[in-house]
């Protein structure tokens, strides 16, 4: 992979952690893709989600899949619907990070994982 984000070491702990074999994969803050290029790699079914219209646009072009353009708690996922949710240097950026964090929960499968990693510190009062 010849990329400047390299997802596949991050990847590999989750796989490891997934109790699923057919793994219903999301990233939140997907970028250009990268992370969801390497989740199709892998076989499994992957989701998007970003606030940006053109990497939501450049996601769809290039891999061909229904990126959803906004915030989590806006894209109306079911209840446990994904094994894997994966949320790289993003929640950060994001004005409301509590409410986020119980969204992804409430759509994390049982036994699911967040893969949950920050470039800096944020407090949840």
């Amino acid at each position: 992979m010849n990329r400047q984000v390299d997802p596949r070491n991050k990847l590999d702990v989750a796989q490891r952690l997934a109790t699923s074999q057919n793994v219903r994969f999301l990233e939140i803050g997907c970028g250009m893709g990268y992370t969801i290029e390497e989740a199709m790699r892998r076989g499994w079914e992957p989701y998007g989600l970003d606030v940006s219209p053109d990497f939501v646009r450049e996601v769809n072009d290039q891999l061909g899949i229904g990126t959803f353009l906004g915030m989590v708690n806006d894209a109306n996922y079911p209840e446990d619907f994904f094994d894997i949710i994966y949320v790289d240097s993003v929640l950060e950026h994001i004005p409301q990070p509590r409410s986020t964090i119980a969204e992804t929960y409430r759509i994390l499968k049982p036994n699911g994982v967040i893969f949950l990693e920050g470039t800096s510190k944020i407090g949840l009062h």
